[in-house]
């Protein structure tokens, strides 16, 4: 490929990214571009097949079109995103003017429990609960 077939592809993908219509279209550009399979994976690994002269230039323009269709990936999703923040801050809207939730009062002691329960279960048995003044 030459450098005009490399910015022509560059062109078509970051086309493609473009045309991205919302954030599952664009994940599947992404891993139809840069995944395992991918379009700019595969001329990677077409690489090895290129004269050694060549291979340095090639891997170079390979290199800086994945960085751009990454990049260009990167801020669609941005996009994207600060979309789908704007649209949740939109629906999800504080009322200050509402009354506070009542809070929880709280709850016995564990201490407090068990002396109770012991209390209970001695008065069952006959015993009497004798508060006074300590020796």
């Amino acid at each position: 490929m030459t450098d005009d077939t490399l910015e022509t592809l560059q062109d078509k993908l970051l086309a493609e990214v473009a045309a991205a219509a919302d954030a599952e279209a664009l994940e599947g550009a992404r891993i139809a571009l840069l995944g395992r399979q991918g379009r700019i994976t595969d001329l990677m690994k077409g690489l090895s097949k290129v004269a050694p002269d060549e291979r340095r230039a090639r891997g170079q323009a390979l290199n800086l079109l994945k960085d751009a269709v990454a990049d260009a990936i990167a801020a669609r999703k941005q996009v994207f995103d600060e979309g789908a923040l704007d649209a949740r801050l939109a629906e999800e809207r504080v009322d200050v003017t509402l009354p506070a939730r009542p809070g929880a009062d709280g709850c016995i002691h564990p201490i407090s429990q068990a002396i109770d329960e012991m209390v209970a279960i001695f008065c069952e048995m006959g015993f009497e609960v004798a508060e006074g003044p300590h020796i």
